[in-house]
């Protein structure tokens, strides 16, 4: 539908202007014609009522054609901060492109659990692999509190602990209310993703819960990337943090 737009929009602009065109020119070129113009104005209006029409026609396909660029998200206050709403999205997405992701997620965790490390690590690092993360973090619940027990591309002086209460920082917030928070465009400085060839900031901070059958949030995962994690990518992470927090 938005192919039929795009081309329905731009024909009947180029339409538009040539219709406008060839009437200027016509009615321009030759002096004695335009002083008959003057004496036969009521032929023209049928003419005039259709380019009308035709510039209307093309500015709605215009519109409708950016309408169907906008992604809704249920926004916070702050216009950098985006509450997904992971249901609304996944109705508007391909059927078969979802079974595709689901499966790649499984196969993925499937391969994860077999590895010989906790299930946390090799989870995050097969979702941060596939996503093309540059840094990524997994707090796990623990009642009130939230630990973070993986992480990847992230440095942590050995022993350190790294938690959050439910409804401290980004981490408690998506625990305690159990929907994933985006940010863009992350202040400099915040976080840095180092590499042996130099270092860069991510644009996009992304939190998301991993919740079990009954809604109960096990777990948050933490990913800091250089794109956005939208479409089929986030179907990707929905279904391997449905199974991370089965597992857990």
């Amino acid at each position: 539908m938005k192919g039929f737009y795009n081309f329905s929009s731009t024909f009947l602009v180029i339409l538009y202007i040539a219709g406008v065109l060839f009437g200027g020119y016509y009615l321009t070129y030759d002096a004695a014609k335009t002083q008959r113009t003057y004496n036969t104005f009521p032929e023209l209006i049928p003419l005039m009522v259709v380019l009308t029409f035709l510039g209307l026609l093309a500015f709605l396909f215009l519109f409708l054609r950016s309408e169907g660029n906008v992604e809704i998200f249920y926004t916070a206050s702050d216009s950098n901060v985006q509450q997904i709403d992971i249901t609304q999205q996944s109705t508007h997405t391909n059927a078969n492109q979802n079974a595709e992701q689901g499966g790649i997620a499984r196969t993925l965790f499937a391969k994860a659990k077999q590895e010989n490390v906790p299930i946390v690590e090799s989870v995050l690092h097969s979702i941060c692999q596939y996503l093309e993360v540059g840094i990524g973090a997994l707090y796990v619940r623990s009642e009130q509190a939230l630990e973070m027990k993986a992480a990847y591309a992230l440095y942590r002086a050995e022993g350190e602990i790294i938690a959050y209460q439910l409804g401290e920082g980004l981490v408690g917030q998506v625990a305690k209310d159990g929907r994933a928070i985006k940010l863009s465009q992350i202040p400099e400085g915040y976080m840095e993703v180092v590499s042996g060839l130099g270092s860069a900031y991510p644009h996009y901070l992304m939190l998301f819960p991993a919740k079990n059958n009954n809604q109960e949030v096990k777990a948050v995962i933490e990913l800091a990337t250089f794109k956005n994690i939208v479409g089929q990518d986030l179907i990707f992470l929905e279904e391997m943090a449905l199974l991370l927090a089965r597992e857990i």
